[in-house]
């Protein structure tokens, strides 16, 4: 349960980080999203939840998991 509360506090302080993002960017189409490793996973598992689309998702030596195929109203373009 500790890995599972970890990945919630890094999901909900990166999606803060993202929402400022885009709100000084001003299009969520225009943000890109990655992580490294464990940070890969972090990366799409935040991106999966957001509710706005995004420009792309790149993970570098790491794994999505569960997390993809993603949902019918998310793109994802290889």
């Amino acid at each position: 349960m500790e890995n599972y509360e970890h990945v919630k506090e890094s999901v909900a302080r990166i999606t803060k980080i993202l929402e400022k993002e885009v709100e000084e960017i001003g299009d969520s189409r225009k943000c890109f999203m990655g992580g490294f490793s464990s940070g890969g996973f972090i990366a799409a598992v935040t991106w999966k939840g957001f509710r706005k689309p995004l420009a792309g998702l790149i993970i570098h030596s790491g794994k999505a998991g569960k997390i993809i195929p993603v949902a019918p109203e998310q793109e994802f373009s290889p």
